[in-house]
């Protein structure tokens, strides 16, 4: 379970809007560049308010591991694999019907990858239900005194 400790900016009855610094687990991933430049050393983190947290109040937010797997399978590995597919059918399709076949390879390689994008768009609709397990969930709301750092225990 990744968890992050952050701090409600704006809240109502249905959502909340938490700020959350950058942890330790930010600084071990290959991709913390994109997340400096889009939004420096605090996130905005949007989350179902369903523990009824106030503005002010310190929460911890959390989002199984798996889940990000998963997430990160679908948005990098299927494009590319749809791409080389393509492009491989692609090439395929014309091989004896004309000299150079790169040309429909390319074409077919894009079109294929366009497709899975497509179908990840498709996917990050029925996604961002409120319901559903690739969203972050506000975990519990922490006592003031208590001053636990963000983790990512990768359970």
């Amino acid at each position: 379970m990744l968890t992050e400790i952050g701090v409600v900016e704006k809240a109502s009855p249905e959502t909340a809007v938490v700020l959350v610094e950058r942890s330790s687990a930010c600084e071990q991933c290959r991709s913390k560049g994109a997340c400096e430049m889009l939004s420096g050393r605090t996130m905005r983190v949007e989350v179902t308010n369903e523990l009824g947290a106030e503005e002010g109040d310190r929460v911890e937010i959390s989002l199984p591991a798996a889940s990000v797997m998963k997430l990160s399978f679908l948005v990098y590995l299927v494009p590319v694999a749809a791409l080389v597919a393509g492009a491989y059918l692609g090439s395929l399709w014309v091989e004896d019907s004309v000299e150079d076949p790169t040309l429909y390879a390319v074409a077919a390689g894009i079109l294929a990858m366009i497709g899975a994008f497509l179908l990840v768009r498709r996917f990050e609709r029925s996604a961002s239900r409120p319901s559903s397990e690739y969203l972050p969930r506000m975990s519990r709301i922490l006592p003031a005194s208590e001053q636990a750092p963000p983790s990512c225990d990768n359970r």
